[in-house]
This record gives C-alpha cells, sequence and structure tokens, in this order.
C-alpha cells in the first residue's frame, strides 16, 4: 500500500498535477497547516507553506526531492532554497468555496510570502 492510499487530500485537482496527499506536518497555527509536504499520486513530494490566513487560505507550493528536504531539516540548505531550485511553483488559493491553483515563476512571485534566509525545517520524531 503505498502513502497516497491512507492520506488525507491536502488540495484538489492542483494544475498539472491533481490531487496532493498530506504527507509531513511540520508547523501548526490555529489547527491551520503552516507549513507540510504533500505527496502526488506519483508519491512526487511537494513542500507548502500557508502565507495567507485572513480573507482566505493561501500556500506557495513547490516540488522537492527527498535529498534536498533532507539537507533543509539538517541545515545543510535553508528553506528559501528549494523554492529557488523548485522544477515545479505553484501558489494555491483556497476562498472558501474553491481552490484555486496557478503555476508562478521563482522570478516573478512577490518575495514577501517566502521564507528568509536562514530558515530551517524543524522535524522531531519520538526515538530522535
Amino acid at each position: 500500500m503505498s502513502k497516497v492510499d491512507k492520506a488525507e487530500v491536502c488540495f484538489k485537482n492542483v494544475i498539472t498535477i491533481g490531487d496532493l496527499f498530506l504527507e509531513e506536518v511540520f508547523n501548526v497555527f490555529e489547527n491551520e497547516n503552516l507549513v507540510f509536504t504533500c505527496v502526488d499520486s506519483k508519491e512526487q513530494r511537494y513542500l507548502c507553506i500557508c502565507y495567507e490566513m485572513r480573507q482566505s487560505l493561501e500556500w506557495i507550493v513547490c516540488s522537492i526531492d527527498e535529498d534536498i528536504l533532507r539537507r533543509i531539516v539538517e541545515r545543510e540548505y535553508d528553506i528559501l532554497h528549494a523554492y529557488k531550485m523548485a522544477k515545479k511553483l505553484m501558489q494555491i488559493k483556497y476562498d472558501g468555496e474553491k481552490e484555486h491553483s496557478i503555476i508562478v515563476n521563482y522570478s516573478t512571485i512577490d518575495h514577501n510570502i517566502l521564507p528568509r534566509s536562514g530558515i530551517y525545517l524543524d522535524f522531531q520524531c519520538e526515538g530522535r
């Protein structure tokens, strides 16, 4: 059984991807997942950061491989590095009724929505 078979759908019908399934949560605020990873039906991994929670929910999402994720957790790379190097970069918005997703380029997005340089993921697992 794959990770996707028993995972919670996090985003539906993301442009060029399809559904994304929740994998690992790194940060939560007021019951909303702020920083987390998802996988698609092919088990390609994506790093998701919620940057808007007031009028709507909005995320910046990038494809990320296991090696880059490991290096961020081990503090060799920061989170910003993953977004700079991503092959796929999307913005997803949920307005309370529908999700909308668009493909974006790193060079054209508002860099205020990304973590600043020097921010890492904290992964805490029992037994570590």
